[in-house]
This record gives structure tokens, C-alpha cells and sequence, in this order.
């Protein structure tokens, strides 16, 4: 998909989305999904409201309505928009993901016992939670496989004061180990 300026929107992108009939939508957004990846259907836009901090970078926005989906679709019926309504919406890139700037690394030991159910390495996901306290601001779920997809999200993120973010390894067959992941880190890669 591509923006107003004909630039492909990506995954970890912030875009801005105007003109939306639903006032709500309007504003600035991290791209969390674009139909590329293995765990979602679908080749809309999902997004995630973010905020400008004043350092620069966004944060994620915990305002009611978060969610946004482009191109815009209408699922309530509290509007009764058209579809020509709809598509006056637009939508700009505002800053490009970084996927590269950071990587995924183990925390404490490398090594995953055996035993633990990473025999099927394409059910073996990240599971990314940003929360403040015991609330859960947002999760992201990608393959390991998209481990790019990931890192392209969180590469414009910034963390406020209070927030934590958790990665953890998780696997579709562990059934009781479900929430026994083995924990990860975000790691800034240093520029050569």
C-alpha cells in the first residue's frame, strides 16, 4: 500500500492520517500490520495511535480509541459513513522504520533447555509487551521467522517514564508452558 506521496508504507512506519470523516482516526500512528505477515489475514493497514514526545521519537497513545485500520472501515453503528466518505481519508508516511538499528538478543543464558517444545521452529514466535505498572498498554506478536517486523515497530518507540517493554520467545505447541517464555532484550545495534 502506498501513501499520499506514492511512498510504500511499511511496517514500524509513523503515518499521519487526515481527512477522516471519523474525527477520532485522525492523527499519528505506528503501522503494526500490512498483510505480510504470517500470523495475520488480511491486507489493510493496522495501526497504533501514537504520541509525540518532546525529545523527539513517539510513544504509544492511551487514549480510548487506539486502533485504526486503512483503509478506514466503518464497524460501528454509531457512523454511517459511505465508502466514498471513507476513502477521503489520507494517509503520509512521517518517518521511516528502522528495523536494522536494533536486534533481539537472550536475556541471561543462551541456551534453551531441551525439552521445551522448539521442534517446530515455524510456531515459535515473540511475544512484545509494552505496560505501565500491571496494565497492559499494547501487545505485538510476530514469527521468529519476521523478527524484522518487530524490531521495525519498536525502532520508533520510545518508552515514558514507568513503562516497561517485555519480550519474550514462545512457541504454538508448548499448551502449560505457554507462560514460561524465555525472555528477550531490544538491543540498540551500534553504528559502523
Amino acid at each position: 500500500m502506498t501513501d499520499k506521496n506514492n511512498k510504500t508504507i511499511a511496517i514500524g512506519d509513523i503515518v499521519r492520517l487526515d481527512n477522516s470523516p471519523i474525527k477520532v482516526n485522525n492523527g499519528l500512528y505506528v503501522v503494526i500490520q500490512d498483510g505480510t505477515s504470517g500470523l495475520y489475514l488480511g491486507t489493510d493497514l493496522t495501526m497504533y495511535k501514537v504520541i509525540k514526545n518532546k525529545n523527539g521519537g513517539y510513544s504509544l497513545s492511551k487514549a480510548k480509541y487506539v486502533i485504526c485500520f486503512y483503509p478506514l472501515t466503518n464497524t460501528s453503528s454509531k457512523y454511517r459513513y459511505s465508502r466514498k466518505e471513507l476513502d477521503t481519508a489520507t494517509i503520509e508516511i512521517i518517518e521511516s522504520a528502522k528495523p536494522k538499528s536494533y536486534e533481539i538478543i537472550p536475556k541471561g543464558s543462551r541456551e534453551i533447555p531441551s525439552g521445551y517444545g522448539f521442534e517446530h521452529p515455524d510456531d515459535d514466535y515473540f511475544y512484545a509487551a509494552i505496560s505501565e505498572g500491571d496494565k497492559l498498554i499494547k501487545n505485538f506478536t510476530y514469527l521468529v521467522s519476521q523478527t524484522d517486523k518487530m524490531t521495525a515497530v519498536l525502532s520508533n518507540l520510545a518508552l515514558k517514564d514507568g513503562q516497561t517493554l517485555t519480550i519474550k520467545k514462545m512457541n504454538h505447541n508448548w499448551g502449560n508452558h505457554y507462560k514460561k517464555g524465555f525472555s528477550y532484550e531490544l538491543r540498540k545495534v551500534d553504528a559502523a
